[in-house]
């Protein structure tokens, strides 16, 4: 599979399994069961084609490499990081809705191990600015001239940097999941409404 089809593999797979949550039949359950193991090779196959490396994240690192003339390099890197945002958000929300569906089956353990360090530890860019860019030229520009915050847990700080500097219009929905797993739901929704953000 192309590195498209196995991030679209991963995803279909993901709401499949979301989906099938609410069907009470056991018939389903044992099927549901049974889907589990593929849905973590599935996460698994994402790793080879994302790249950690936190520098290229980094605002201060790309924000002078991204040319608005040609587009065609702005096209570039913005089909590429469309592909590696959306790659380590899903690779993000399959170790979480797996490692709780382990831990309510009482099997929590070790379950995930390396996916989760991975996806957990690593960066994922949090702004609306970025992901509601309609051109490569509207992310360009968006690259360049708007904040954009990297949610690394391995960074020190990192959280504070968002509380202290994120504004209303930075935030997207992803962010507000990872804000809410990160601060828990009530810290979240206090920091949010402060900023006239709904949850």
């Amino acid at each position: 599979m192309t590195p498209l089809e196995t991030l679209a593999y991963a995803q279909a797979l993901f709401i499949y399994q979301v989906l099938r949550l609410k069907d009470n039949d056991s018939r389903t359950y044992a099927i549901y069961e049974s889907t589990m193991p593929h849905l973590e090779e599935a996460s698994n196959a994402l790793i080879p084609y994302i790249a950690f490396d936190e520098t290229a994240d980094s605002p201060d690192h790309t924000a002078d490499l991204i040319p608005l003339y040609p587009a065609s390099a702005a096209q570039a890197f913005w089909t590429n990081w469309i592909f590696q945002e959306s790659a380590k958000r899903t690779l993000g929300m399959i170790n979480f809705f797996m490692l709780t569906y382990y831990f309510m089956k009482g099997e929590s353990g070790n379950r995930c191990g390396q996916n989760k360090n991975i996806a957990v530890n690593r960066s994922v860019t949090m702004s609306a600015h970025l992901w509601k860019a309609q051109d490569a030229v509207d992310f360009a520009l968006a690259w360049r001239n708007k904040k954009h915050f990297v949610i690394n847990v391995s960074a020190p700080n990192f959280l504070e940097t968002i509380i202290h500097d994120a504004q209303k219009d930075d935030i997207d929905a992803f962010g507000k999941i990872c804000l809410t797993s990160l601060m828990g739901l009530t810290e979240a929704k206090g920091w949010l409404a402060m900023k006239g953000i709904a949850l």
